[in-house]
């Protein structure tokens, strides 16, 4: 089931959101605080996915601020 996720960005202090596959046991996340833990608990997300639940920083929020 898609869930759309809301995060502040490191980067900018924007609110974004993205759609990701996740369960509602998923979203509580509060365990996870670096990519390791992500990775392990997250495995069917990309780099980038897993990235914006760390940081809040978009793909192209990210392009943007180079």
């Amino acid at each position: 089931m898609l869930h759309k996720i809301y995060r502040k960005s490191k980067l900018t202090g924007n609110i974004n959101s993205m759609e990701l596959p996740l369960s509602n046991f998923q979203i509580d996340m509060r365990q996870c605080k670096t990519d390791d833990d992500l990775r392990n608990e997250f495995q069917f997300l990309n780099f980038s996915e897993r990235q914006f639940l760390l940081t809040g920083i978009t793909i192209k929020e990210q392009q943007e601020n180079k």
